[in-house]
């Protein structure tokens, strides 16, 4: 797709127009409700949080045995 945007005066940017548009195949045979979208980009945010989470007591844990040495 080829597409043009448009910045006005307030730094807002606008879809202004679109060409050569074209849909592929979905790998997937099941297509997904809104309701169900939502539900899966909420579930992988948490699991970016847990993750985020996981990676800062790890880096503080690491922090802590090597300062103290």
């Amino acid at each position: 797709m080829k597409a043009e945007f448009f910045k006005d005066e307030n730094d807002f940017i606008w879809f202004y127009y679109a060409k050569d548009i074209y849909m592929r195949k979905n790998k997937h045979k099941k297509a997904m409700s809104n309701d169900d979208a939502k539900k899966r980009a909420d579930k992988l945010q948490q699991n970016r949080d847990i993750a985020k989470k996981q990676l800062i007591k790890e880096l503080e844990t690491f922090e802590k045995c090597y300062i103290t040495v």
